[in-house]
Formats: structure tokens, C-alpha cells, sequence
């Protein structure tokens, strides 16, 4: 809707509003001039709100439609904030297209699937971020703090940070992602270095066939990793999808 459309709904509707709360000159100098003055009208709309409501107008927040709904945007549907994971445009005969969306909720971090229509209008969550580290984890409770001050601290349990508790281990960096004021989840770095605990011995003769093994790191997960990387030695994972990328150091 225009600013214009919202000014003349707002002289037509909130005139006998606006003649309650203001002396008669103000309420004429709220509905005059046609809209010229349409923005300072429009704060007296929100003003008149916050009196009678006691609450502010809400601020201005991007809106965004399915087709703004890229991997890594964070948005709000039914009230709480989400994280778009894939998107798939899907054309269907005698029917409108529509956008298959995966998203996780970033208050619960299950996932799902929805299917949103072109005419669909969605709220972009304001996320704010901070730099916190792991310190440690006791049962399914998992403890950070502020990277700078380990004495401001707080936990998120397991089922909210999902699969990237596999990669935690003590005093890895990381970004909190907040939102309405307090943290919701965190979010590690795409790629992070672990030591191989327990790796099987390559057998000999294949370590030019380009085979995998599985082996343990130092933070207790398994991961699949070329033949010749042995027990002691450094690799680099993928955190978001679990994936071997390279041995940094060997034994």
C-alpha cells in the first residue's frame, strides 16, 4: 500500500481519534492540505496509537516474497523466526507456481517444508549477531559465553543446535545469532580444524584407489576421510555438512 493509500485511510478513519486526543486546531491541521504534509500526518497516526494503546507502532521491517527466500535469509512466519535451508520453484499444470521452501525454526530448530504462493509477503526477521566461544557441555546442556567476558554465560540445549554439536569442543568461537532481544542459537564457522582420535590402518595397496574410512575426532563424531589419514593427525571439516576437506597437519 502507498504512503499516500495509508494517508487517506488515516484522515477518513482516525479523524474522530484524532479529535479526542488534540484541541480542535490540531485535529483540522491533521487532516489538512490534502496529504501535502502526508509523513508528518502519518507520525501523528503512530503517535495517536501510542496513546491510546500505550504501545509504539511497530518499526519498519523489509518485506519479502517468496521469491527473496534464499538459503541463509532469515525471515518471520507465524510469529517466529526462521531460516530459509532450500528453496525449489515448482510450476504445476493449471495451477500458479509456487516456491517449495525447507526452513528450520530458530527457536525449536526443527525443520520443515512449506509451499508459498508469489502473492505470500513475509516479515524479515532482524537478527542481530555476537561473538560468544564453547565452554563446555554437561548432559544435553551446552554452555558459551561472551568471547570476551567467559563469566557472562548461557546454554542451548542439543535439540535447538541440532547436528552442530558434533563439531563443538571447547573454546571454539562462534556467532549467537539474537533476535527480540536474546539469543536463540549459534551458528559455527564453515570450516574447523579437529584431531583424528582414532583412525583403522590403511590397508596396504589402497591408498591409490582413492578410498575413504571412517575415523574418530577429538570431539567424539565419526566422518569419512581419505585412506592415508592416520591416528594424531589434523583434518578440516565442513561443519554444515559434516565433509572432510583437507588434512591440515600429519603426525
Amino acid at each position: 500500500m502507498s504512503l499516500a493509500a495509508v494517508v487517506d485511510i488515516s484522515r477518513q478513519g482516525l479523524v474522530g481519534l484524532a479529535s479526542r486526543s488534540r484541541s480542535g486546531d490540531e485535529a483540522n491541521a491533521f487532516t489538512s492540505d490534502n496529504g501535502r504534509n502526508g509523513v508528518k500526518n502519518l507520525a501523528g497516526v503512530f503517535d495517536i496509537r501510542q496513546r491510546h494503546t500505550g504501545k509504539p507502532y511497530p518499526p519498519h521491517h523489509t518485506m519479502l516474497g517468496p521469491n527473496d527466500l534464499k538459503p541463509g535469509t532469515f525471515f518471520v512466519y507465524q510469529g517466529q523466526p526462521y531460516e530459509v535451508l532450500e528453496t525449489h520453484h515448482l510450476k504445476m499444470q493449471q495451477r500458479r507456481p509456487v516456491v517449495q521452501t525447507r526452513m528450520r525454526n530458530l527457536l525449536s530448530g526443527k525443520q520443515y517444508e512449506r509451499n508459498f504462493a508469489q502473492s505470500d509477503l513475509f516479515e524479515e526477521a532482524d537478527i542481530q549477531r555476537q561473538q560468544v566461544k564453547f565452554l563446555y557441555a554437561h548432559r544435553d546442556e551446552f554452555w558459551f559465553s561472551e568471547a570476551n567476558d567467559s563469566s557472562k554465560r548461557f546454554q542451548l540445549s542439543q535439540d535447538l543446535l541440532g547436528d552442530s554439536t558434533r563439531f563443538l569442543k571447547p573454546n571454539t568461537e562462534a556467532e549467537a545469532i539474537v533476535f527480540d532481544g536474546r539469543i536463540i542459537n549459534v551458528e559455527l564457522p564453515i570450516k574447523l580444524d579437529f584431531r583424528v582420535v582414532e583412525a583403522p590402518p590403511a590397508i596396504r595397496g589402497n591408498t591409490a584407489q582413492g578410498g575413504v574410512k571412517s575415523v574418530k575426532l577429538e570431539t567424539g563424531t565419526m566422518v569419512n576421510v581419505p585412506l592415508f589419514v592416520n591416528e594424531g593427525d589434523i583434518v578440516r571439516v565442513n561443519t554444515q555438512t559434516g565433509e572432510y576437506t583437507e588434512r591440515v597437519d600429519k603426525k
